[in-house]
């Protein structure tokens, strides 16, 4: 069974320059999305991030959140999306219930 970073690192080195997504226009490819990805996960694990560790993730869709959710999986990381229209209250609420 595959982990969804593992579906993406196998996308990348079967269709590398294939389009994975576009974002005002501009598009990027699983290589593009991989790479990225790894970058950060690099740096989360630099930092610190062990397996089961959770991130919070608070940023509007975009290529670099689709980067961060795959970079915080191939990390080891659990991923907390939060909603940048979230009030403060709700954040708190969320933040605490995942610990």
């Amino acid at each position: 069974m595959n982990l969804v970073h593992q579906l993406l690192e196998e996308s990348a080195r079967r269709a590398p320059d294939s389009t994975f997504l576009i974002e005002d226009g501009q598009e990027y490819t699983f290589a593009d999305i991989d790479t990225r990805s790894q970058r950060i996960a690099a740096g989360l694990q630099d930092r610190g991030l062990r397996k089961g560790d959770r991130v919070a993730l608070l940023m509007p869709n975009s290529v670099e959140l689709v980067a961060s959710v795959f970079g915080v999986l191939k990390a080891g990381g659990v991923i907390v999306t939060l909603n940048p229209d979230t009030t403060a209250d709700r954040l708190a609420y969320v933040l605490d219930d995942c610990e």
